[in-house]
Formats: structure tokens, sequence, C-alpha cells
């Protein structure tokens, strides 16, 4: 029954505490107090809310709801701020003590450890006292089932079973762990100690579902991509996964094995042709395969396909190499005979103008034998090139001697003549 008195004082008195809590979390720093009764307080005052929510409710649908609307904001504002204080005073602690940590475990590891009976048992202690969270490699999961039961027990070997750490650390690792849909599973936990078992609970009771692993696993078998064309690599591949998925259904309990003729019509219309036109060649004729025999000769058919592939670019490095130096021979042998033609070409045909023997004219006897001003009339007379004592006409000549012979042939003239003194 509604009485007024009562619940207005019981009202005052539940206000009244939260009050204090707050008075409590503003002196808490300064008076260094202890962090557990921080957290009781912290959670009776979630008790204060809960029964005065009860009794305001109470109170409005028996009085003016408007006139008490304003106790109800004052009261609201004052728990928030109170459990916001605490929260906070909670959180500072801790990261305190996580740095106090961590400057105790460097000033272990820097500190030298004698070879003593005792080395092994500081040890023990050192690795016990705290774990880094980095130290630990565990998977990624992303929700993907086939990759569940793999992450389940590399995270049980790793966190789960370790008991050199905390249970606040073994459900920091969970969360950094669980990526995508499965972080999903956990994220309204609060990440508490306690709170550890439940998130881990959740996130294997959502995975470690055997119907939809062994559905999951079977899928992937019947989708697993063709082989188009003989190929080592795509083999192997091929193997790999198909074997992965066979290791799964088998850790579940299904042998698949004994699926005979319908695993084995599965894996051969996916293989290229002549791999199936070479199992075809060595399988029973009357009896099934078992699927066993089947994997085995892909196994060994991938092999002999590596073994020939690795032979085939072996042999064709050599052939290119081969075939680069043959053409490189060839080149330099057709050039040595082009010039060794040439200068035979051009040792028969070079006869002097003066004599008609085999030299030319400025090593002839009789030219040499000459006055300067008869070398120049006998030039004449022969009609040859006053620069290079060839037979062209003068302003077709190319020796590099003077580019300019046409402009100067007077002075390369001379200078010819002179020099043959």
């Amino acid at each position: 029954m509604y009485d007024k008195a009562t619940s207005i004082s019981r009202r005052g008195v539940i206000k009244g505490q939260l009050t204090r809590l707050g008075s409590y979390a503003k002196n808490f720093a300064t008076a260094d107090g202890d962090i557990n009764q921080l957290k009781i307080r912290k959670e009776k005052a979630q008790e204060f809310w809960v029964e005065f929510q009860q009794i305001q409710q109470e109170i409005e649908q028996n009085e003016d709801a408007e006139s008490e609307e304003d106790y109800r904001i004052e009261f609201e504002e004052l728990y928030f701020d109170v459990v916001a204080s605490c929260e906070t005073l909670i959180e500072k602690r801790k990261m305190s003590n996580v740095k106090k940590r961590d400057e105790n475990e460097d000033a272990l590891n820097q500190e030298p450890i004698q070879q003593t009976e005792n080395t092994s048992v500081r040890s023990g202690i050192r690795g016990a006292s705290m774990v880094k969270l980095a130290a630990l490699n565990v998977p990624e999961f992303s929700g993907d089932y086939k990759e569940w039961a793999t992450f389940h027990d590399m995270f049980v070997a790793l966190v789960h079973s370790n008991e050199d750490i905390m249970d606040i650390q073994r459900f920091f690792h969970l969360k950094l762990a669980l990526k995508g849909e499965a972080a999903k599973v956990i994220q309204s936990f609060e990440t508490s100690a306690k709170n550890y078992s439940t998130a881990w609970e959740c996130v294997k009771a959502r995975y470690n579902n055997k119907r939809i692993l062994v559905k999951n696993h079977t899928k992937a078998i019947f989708d697993l991509k063709p082989i188009d064309q003989e190929s080592s690599s795509k083999l192997m591949y091929f193997i790999d996964a198909l074997q992965g998925h066979r290791k799964a259904l088998e850790a579940l309990g299904f042998d698949t094995n004994s699926w005979g003729p319908l695993l084995v019509h599965v894996i051969l219309i996916k293989l290229d042709t002549a791999t199936l036109r070479e199992w075809e060649t060595q399988a029973h004729k009357t009896e099934v395969s078992e699927v066993n025999e089947l994997v085995e000769f892909l196994q060994k058919r991938f092999q002999i396909l590596e073994a020939v592939e690795g032979a085939q670019n072996l042999n064709g490095k050599t052939n290119q190499n081969t075939h680069q130096f043959s053409s490189k021979q060839k080149k330099y042998e057709r050039a040595g005979f082009q010039k060794t033609t040439s200068m035979h070409a051009m040792t028969t045909k070079l006869k002097c103008f003066a004599c008609n023997e085999s030299h030319p004219i400025y090593r002839c006897t009789q030219f040499l034998s000459l006055s300067v001003p008869e070398r120049k009339v006998k030039i004449n007379q022969l009609k040859i090139c006053t620069v290079c004592l060839s037979k062209h006409a003068e302003n077709k000549c190319k020796f590099k001697g003077c580019r300019k012979c046409c402009q100067l042939s007077k002075y390369c003239y001379l200078s010819i003549i002179y020099l043959l003194i």
C-alpha cells in the first residue's frame, strides 16, 4: 500500500547514500583508498538506482508527476556523475598497476641471473609473474567455420590453458584474436576477468557446432576449383585443400575414405584430362577404388610432374643460353668473314695508278723517285684525287684527314705532295 511519507523518506535516504559515495570517490585519490572497496561501493550504487526507480515511479503514479520530475532529473545526474567518477578511478588504478608491473618486469629482465641452484626457481617465478601480451602469437579468427578447429586448438594451447596468465589477459587475447562476425559475439561483454569464461563459452557455443562444421567442410570439397591443365603447382594446391578438409572431417568423427564412389567421382571430375587418363590407365578395371588410393595416386602424380617440369625448365634455360651463344658466335664469324673478304678484295683489287703493280701509289718506287713538280704533273695526268690519291671526283673525297677538300684542295694537294718527299 502506498505511503507518501514513507516513500519520500526512503527516497531521501537513497539519495543521501549516493551523495556519500560521491564524497568517498572525491577523496579516494588523495587518501590512496582501497580499490576493492571502491568497486563494492560502485556495485552498491547500482542497487540504489534500481530501488530509486521503483520508489520514484510509485510516487509519480500517486502524486503530481510534473512536480516530481525535477527530483528524478537531479537524482539521475548525481548517479551518473558518481558512477563515472568511480569508473575513472578504477581505470586509473588499473593502468597504474600495469605500469608498475611492467617496470618490475623490466627490472627483472635487466638483472643478471647467476647460474646457481636458484636460477630455475627465479626463472619460474619470473615467468609466472607476468607474460607479456605481445609474446603470444594467437591466430585471428573471423568467423569462417573451416578455420574454427585450427583457431580453437591454438587458442586453448597458447591462452586458455596457459597457467602463467590471468583471466583478464585471456580476455584481452580473445578480443584481439576475434575479427569480423566472430568479434560481434562478445562485443557487448565488458573486458573483465569475471567475464572471460562466459565470453569464451559464447564463442564456442556459436562456432563449435558439429553439424555446421561438417556441412561447411563437405561443401568445400564439392566446391574445390577444377584443374584446367596439367600442372604440378595446381595439382599440389588441389591435394592440400582436399586433404585439409578430409582431416577436419575425420577430427569430427567422419571417415571420408568410407564415402567411396561418391567422393572418388567428385575428385575425378575436377582433374585435368592428362591426369584423368593416367588414372584410368592405372586404376582397377573391375574393382571400385578407395579414396585413399586415388589420393596416393595424385601425390605420386605431383612428384612426377614436379620432376619433369623442373627438368624442362633447366633444359629450356640451357637451350636458351646455347642459342644466344650460337647467335653471337655466328654474328662474330659472319663479321670476321666479311672483314676478311673485304680486306682480301681490297688487296686483290688495289693497283698502283703509276705502274699497275699491287700496291698503292704512295708506296710506288717509281712515283716516289719523281721530283715534287714531276709528281704534280703525274697526278694531274692520272686524274686522281689530290687529297687521298684515289680515282674519284675531288668533291667526293671521303678522306677523314680533310673534310673540306673541295674548298682547300690546293692546300691538301700540296701537303700530300710534300709529305711524300
